[in-house]
């Protein structure tokens, strides 16, 4: 039981963190593309 609780808690970490770096290249994309224009 812990341990499903703690691979539960791990996969939202993960998606968390991935959420994260997923919006800071969005973010550093579209400063590219302001920067072009």
């Amino acid at each position: 039981m812990r341990q499903m609780l703690r691979r539960k808690y791990t996969r939202e970490r993960l998606a968390r963190e991935q959420n994260v770096t997923f919006q800071h290249t969005n973010s550093a994309r579209e400063q590219s593309q302001q920067a072009c224009q």
